[in-house]
């Protein structure tokens, strides 16, 4: 259809629409897709807007308003809609897909032949917000310029002052509210408020509080610190990762509806919906007076949200329309646009759209927290110990009886949320159950002491059924066992129960330091075959053969038996490595473990990190770095300890207090081989380099250990060979995303003056190996130590697709694979010759047989003859 036939169409809708006679379009604009046109924007004169399709073979009428008007300014959540209409109708065009449905409804607006009969159903939602001032007051400022607020935060923020109800919820609960990192500018939220002048969880806090007590008389907002307060800590709720241009937020809108505000809510896919089915639940939302939180997600843009508050639906001519309100200010954008597929013999209008829907205040939220007891590893993600397995969570009401069940979920990050039914009454008790096919089933009771809307469970830890072992070697103790006291018995039994022990494995290495060192070899042969045995107090070291294919990937080991009695008593003898278990079924850290004996402890080594006691000698001008933190104890895990004096009858301590949080990073860029034992070195700073991201130590030019460079001092463990003890090391680093392979000069710390010399660094001739890089003379412009670079999928967490990019340095055969938690190949997307430079591939969330696959955690691993890298994603539904 012509631009003239088009605006002719236009104006006879805006004149039956809003009965105006002879209405004068203002300005018309032409949208086009590949070189076609495709939409039509008209502006009138008297205000509004109207735009229609380029084919008479797709729905007229796209969208309308009686004002604002459409320009240059244009929102991303406006812009993703228009181009969805315009992919539509390019293929339509294209593929000559004929409607004569949508032909007759041209004509009759063409000739003014139409006769409307309209319905509609409007929720006023007041002056629409925007993502600059007042609204993004609060959001940090960089370079002396806020943020923008987001699309998410504005219009989650818009629905409660719709609603006018916030919850008890305290941002200044610590363990509750976690602090984060905005990503883009690592901004600590709230680590950073005074530096990028945004409230601190304590003062944000005190605005909350006035805008509760303005939503208990009735009122909406009206204060421009209200404004801004509520937006911010929608953003703080999903996480929203600042910037100046566009803000991103994470889809987890049911978790943060319900954590931080006391909403419930539900977050579905259009994906999983006819477009009848999906429509009507549409209009049915909005027929029952709640809002919905719309939105979809682009390849280029990600994600965008926004709210739809009405719509009019004409049943004789199939036309649907819904009032969207974009967040990007008053009377702009906002207008009614359908959301229907524009020709019924067209694909379905789907474009990753999702909604939230049945959004409403709810009388209680419970709010608890799960940490998994034996966190194992992290890929440059979230530093805390969450499960990575589906949960079964059921909430009894004991008191008055009725029950719900929820699913806990690894996009959760931790949190599990219980919304019973009913009033609250100060007295009720619920038991709350866990059962998982990873962890130990977990049952406790919680009583309801007052009439706040919001009860916080206190966190718990859940235990996994099995032992998990991974590639490498493994230190472990084994707290349960079938035996009397602390007898030992036979090793062999146990380890025959390891996952695939008949169906693949060929070399089992066991090592103690009282037993000494039991195999099993390729022709299946146990060495010695007797006398080797488990004691449930003593720590193993244990490597399996073959590797499997990823690190992440486990064997599972079950074994049957009791628990070792928590208080039972060992002896801790000074001068010998000690190799203890720890069986209490609690993780605390080393101090609090060690209790009243903390201050005989000289060291202890774990399978992944080390401490040692000592006070460093620096010079006097110097602030004195902690280089061995506190780390954590975990149950099932084996430590070597050592003592200044003999510790006889030793027991673990028990405390309330929380373990911290450490997992160890894996890095990405040195790969090396681990042995039983290590020696580690720390680094103690970083001078004239930016940006290093890992450092490597190499021996004999060959890599012993490497860690990822998050903050000083750091820890590297070095596997080195006892065989060249004595042999100079040295260091390598990269370079964030460019991988450039740099050796560096370093200085040693001598530690009885207490000054760094420039001196090889010869293992065992200090107790403490403390180096200082240096990047000035170093030549940074060496060549890529490989040939790819995996970089993070986007959105993450996704659904239902998500952006793969990664680089090629050159030309290679490349392939990328999708895995599950369980090491499972489910997919390649790619396996093929690339040129070099950045790519991009889509993962839709299905496997190798384009079935849909579950939510939960998934890797994806890109390789070259040369390389390998991994990342780790996680799927919602």
């Amino acid at each position: 259809m012509s631009l003239v036939t088009a605006r002719t169409v236009a104006q006879n809708w805006y004149s039956i629409v809003y009965e105006v006679v002879n209405p004068i379009v203002s300005s018309s604009f032409i949208e086009t897709e590949r070189g076609i046109d495709t939409c039509y924007i008209f502006n009138f004169r008297s205000g509004g807007f109207i735009i229609t399709s380029s084919s008479n073979d797709a729905k007229p009428i796209l969208a309308y308003n009686d004002t604002g008007d459409i320009n240059s300014d244009r929102s991303p959540e406006f812009e993703w809609l228009i181009n969805c209409y315009k992919i539509q109708i390019y293929d339509i065009i294209e593929e000559n897909i004929i409607s004569n449905e949508n032909r007759i409804i041209w004509q009759q607006l063409y000739d003014n032949s139409y006769v409307s009969n309209r319905d509609e159903v409007l929720l006023e939602m007041g002056s629409s917000w925007s993502q600059g001032e007042p609204y993004n007051n609060f959001t940090p400022m960089i370079n002396g310029e806020h943020c923008v607020a987001g699309c998410g935060p504005i219009a989650m923020a818009q629905i409660i002052n719709y609603y006018k109800h916030l919850s008890d919820y305290h941002f200044s609960n610590e363990i509750y509210e976690p602090n984060y990192i905005t990503l883009s500018q690592s901004i600590n939220i709230d680590e950073d408020s005074s530096e990028f002048q945004f409230p601190n969880f304590e003062s944000l806090d005190l605005y909350m509080s006035s805008i509760r007590n303005e939503f208990d008389l009735g009122n909406s907002i009206d204060f421009i610190d209200g404004f801004a307060a509520l937006s911010f800590a929608c953003g703080i709720a999903l996480y929203a990762d600042y910037n100046q241009v566009s803000t991103g937020t994470f889809p987890i809108y049911t978790t943060a509806f319900a954590k931080n505000f006391g909403y419930r809510s539900n977050y579905i896919y259009r994906q999983y919906y006819s477009d009848i089915v999906w429509l009507d639940m549409m209009m049915d939302e909005i027929i029952d007076g709640r809002l919905i939180l719309y939105g979809g997600t682009d390849e280029t843009a990600g994600g965008h949200a926004f709210v739809l508050h009405g719509f009019t639906t004409d049943i004789a001519h199939g036309e649907t329309h819904f009032k969207v309100n974009w967040g990007w200010g008053e009377n702009e954008l906002d207008g009614w646009y359908t959301l229907e597929t524009l020709n019924p013999n067209n694909y379905s209008f789907i474009e990753n759209q999702r909604a939230g829907i049945e959004i409403e205040p709810v009388p209680l939220t419970l709010i608890g927290k799960i940490y998994d007891a034996l966190p194992v590893f992290e890929i440059y993600g979230n530093n805390d110990p969450h499960p990575h397995g589906l949960i079964e969570i059921e909430c009894e009401n004991l008191t008055y009886g009725g029950s719900s069940t929820i699913t806990y979920d690894v996009a959760d990050n931790g949190f599990y949320l219980i919304q019973p039914d009913g009033e609250i009454v100060v007295g009720t008790e619920y038991q709350i159950t866990f059962t998982s096919e990873i962890y130990e089933t977990e049952s406790f009771v919680i009583e309801i002491i007052d009439e706040s809307d919001v009860f916080f469970i206190d966190p718990i830890e859940i235990f996994w059924k099995f032992k998990p072992l991974y590639n490498g070697w493994n230190w472990e103790s084994f707290p349960i066992l079938d035996r009397i006291a602390n007898d030992p018995v036979d090793a062999i039994p146990i380890l025959e129960e390891i996952e695939d022990f008949n169906n693949g494995i060929t070399e089992i290495s066991l090592q103690n330091d009282l037993y000494g060192i039991l195999n099993y070899d390729e022709v299946g042969l146990w060495n010695p075959i007797t006398g080797y045995e488990l004691q449930s107090t003593r720590c193993y070291k244990i490597k399996i053969l073959p590797e499997l294919a990823n690190f992440w990937d486990f064997r599972e080991l079950y074994i049957e038996g009791s628990e070792l009695y928590p208080v039972l008593g060992v002896d801790l003898i000074a001068g010998q490595d000690n190799w203890i278990g720890y069986w209490v079924k609690k993780s605390q850290d080393i101090d609090d473990a060690f209790g009243q004996d903390w201050d005989k402890i000289t060291s202890i080594k774990a399978e992944d990190w080390i401490w040692k006691n000592m006070t460093p000698t620096r010079e006097l001008d110097d602030s004195v770095p902690i280089y061995y933190p506190i780390k954590p104890l975990h149950y099932g895990k084996g430590y070597v300890v050592r003592v200044n004096e003999d510790i006889l009858g030793f027991q673990w301590n028990f405390t309330d207090d929380r373990a911290s949080k450490y997992i160890k990073k894996v890095p990405e860029d040195f790969s090396f081989d681990e042995k039983a034992d290590y020696e580690v070195i720390i680094i103690d700073s970083i001078g004239g380099g930016n940006n290093v991201s890992e450092i490597g130590v190499f021996e004999n030019d060959i890599c012993v250990g490497a860690s990822v460079v998050d903050s000083l001092p750091v820890h590297i463990l070095a596997y080195t060979d006892e065989m060249n003890r004595g042999s100079n090391l040295s260091f390598q680093v990269t370079y964030g995303e460019r991988r450039d392979l740099s050796n560096c000069e370093y200085s040693v710390l001598n530690l009885e003056t207490g000054r760094y010399e420039s001196k090889p660094l010869i293992i065992g001739e200090q107790d403490h190996n403390i180096v200082k890089i240096n990047l000035e003379n170093t030549d940074q412009d060496l060549p890529n130590i490989g040939k790819i670079k995996l970089l993070p999928n986007f959105p993450n967490p996704f659904n239902p697709l998500t952006k793969i990019s990664f680089l090629v340095y050159n030309n290679s055969k490349v392939s990328l694979e999708i895995y599950n938690i369980k090491g499972q190949l489910l997919k390649e997307l790619l396996n093929e010759y690339v040129e070099t430079g950045d790519h991009q591939i889509l993962w839709d969330g299905t496997n190798d047989k384009n079935e849909q696959v579950a939510s939960g955690v998934y890797f994806y691993k890109l390789s070259t003859e040369r390389d390998s890298q991994v990342r780790k994603m996680v799927l919602i539904k």
